[in-house]
């Protein structure tokens, strides 16, 4: 239908627009917004108006950190390196010790419940960071790994190896747990992501020199117990070096520290519905993790036929490949935020089980280990962070011992036995992993379910915000 100009003039508040009246003599007014006064009337309808533009908010630039920062995270990150080497070091070690001591899919699963038990006892020693302060138990807890390593490679049978591991892991579980404590406590809120998920990928680069060193040291005079002295070396540097390490400013900031210390203490506060879903939340990831690269190896023997060098030639592989992906995660993390962050990693880990222990070629097994060993160790970058950052500073060493080292770690205890039994009831690990690689996914919606944003927010504000989970109950 052709239009006309109606009698309202350039000026006008409405701009009227009718048509040529029909043969019945009706017409119908059309009314349109009102025409910029800059731009020449050149036959365009009004949507093609263009809005005003956005001048775009300057960018704020990061937090630079202080040379003690930096000092610092060189320090914490050495205790990250060994936390994933000893982690690989007994799962590389899988076939060789079943050989040695005699050990079926069943004792095999029984000895790694026994090692992860070591992060239940754990719980005892960081609790304590917040009675006696972190640096102290840093210290305490460098000293005894180094000590139960050096032991784990003199053991003669599997009790004397298995009471050394328990002993490694339990003081290992605790360097580590209070590494994320300083972390949190120690850096900016929006470098804060960064530094925990560094801390992670050095981990994951001790885990690579581990898969590449183990098949050279078994074929030493010495045998698998090197692997064990060759990871305490390093460690005795580290605990001179720990006499430059300062107590947190957080903690020593606090107002008022308590005298006793009770043990059912955060249970009675607040924090307690924090303390339950992070719990059933960990739980859940170390069903998970503690499981299928554990396992892999005596699958890949079992099941796949590979020998030793095989097997370490691909994790090898697939861990360098890895490492890229894992130091720029920390970046991705902190811009993404723990939400968004947690979609992409849960979902990562339960593909990658299924693919890791179903699949049968050489190269599609590296592609799987890559998936896997990225999303196992980008996922305990989002706990860590949740588990840190969601208790006040006079609880936080004890809100993490109890969410992770006393409920989360019933995952990591129960799951390999469970998950040998079913090995053996079920003729082999393919099928028997797939309640691990469920598992993520549970995990998954209850972080979407209850768990706030904490990204870019000074601790102090998280708990004014949320009070823990106490405020959205």
């Amino acid at each position: 239908m052709l239009f006309h100009r109606s009698k309202y003039g350039e000026g006008a508040s409405r701009v009227q627009w009718q048509p040529h009246r029909p043969a019945n003599g009706q017409a119908r007014r059309v009314t349109v917004p009102k025409r910029s006064k800059d731009r020449y009337w050149n036959g365009q309808t009004s949507t093609s108006i263009r809005e005003p533009r956005r001048t775009a908010m300057p960018k704020t630039p990061p937090t630079p950190f202080s040379p003690y920062q930096l000092r610092l995270m060189v320090f914490l990150g050495v205790a990250g390196f060994f936390d994933g080497y000893d982690y690989l070091a007994i799962s590389q070690l899988l076939p060789t010790l079943a050989k040695e001591f005699g050990l079926d899919d069943r004792a095999i699963g029984i000895l790694g419940g026994a090692v992860n038990a070591g992060g239940i006892l754990s719980f005892f020693l960081i609790r304590l960071a917040d009675q006696y302060g972190r640096r102290v138990m840093l210290s305490v807890s460098i000293a005894g790994y180094t000590l139960c390593s050096f032991a784990t490679g003199l053991a003669p049978n599997i009790w004397w190896f298995a009471i050394a591991q328990v002993g490694a892991s339990t003081f290992l579980v605790a360097e580590y747990a209070l590494a994320m404590v300083y972390a949190a406590e120690e850096f900016p809120a929006d470098r804060r992501g960064l530094a925990i998920g560094f801390l992670q990928a050095t981990g994951a680069l001790g885990g690579i020199a581990c898969a590449l060193l183990v098949p050279d040291f078994l074929e030493t005079e010495t045998g698998w117990p090197l692997v064990y002295f060759v990871g305490t070396i390093p460690l005795i540097l580290l605990a001179f070096a720990r006499r430059n390490l300062k107590e947190t400013r957080r903690y020593l900031e606090l107002d008022q520290r308590e005298a006793t210390f009770p043990l059912m203490r955060i249970l009675r506060t607040v924090h307690r519905p924090t303390v339950v879903l992070l719990a059933l939340v960990w739980a859940l990831v170390y069903s998970n993790t503690k499981v299928v690269v554990f396992f892999w190896k005596a699958h890949a023997s079992t099941a796949l036929g590979f020998d030793e060098h095989a097997m370490g030639g691909m994790f090898a592989t697939a861990a360098a490949l890895t490492l890229p992906l894992l130091y720029a995660w920390p970046w991705v993390f902190d811009r993404l935020g723990r939400r968004r962050s947690s979609v992409i990693v849960m979902i990562c880990l339960s593909a990658s089980t299924l693919a890791a222990y179903s699949l049968t070629g050489r190269t599609s097994l590296i592609a799987s280990l890559c998936v896997l060993l990225f999303a196992n160790t980008a996922v305990l970058v989002v706990m860590n962070a949740y588990t840190a950052e969601m208790f006040p500073t006079r609880l936080r060493a004890d809100g993490y011992a109890w969410s992770n080292n006393v409920f989360g770690r019933m995952g990591a205890l129960i799951a390999p036995m469970l998950i040998g039994q079913l090995a053996v009831t079920l003729s082999g690990f393919s099928t028997a992993v797939i309640p691990a690689a469920l598992a993520p996914l549970v995990a998954l919606a209850l972080i979407l379910w209850r768990l706030p944003e904490t990204a870019n927010q000074e601790l102090e504000g998280i708990q004014a915000t949320t009070g823990g989970l106490a405020a959205t109950d």
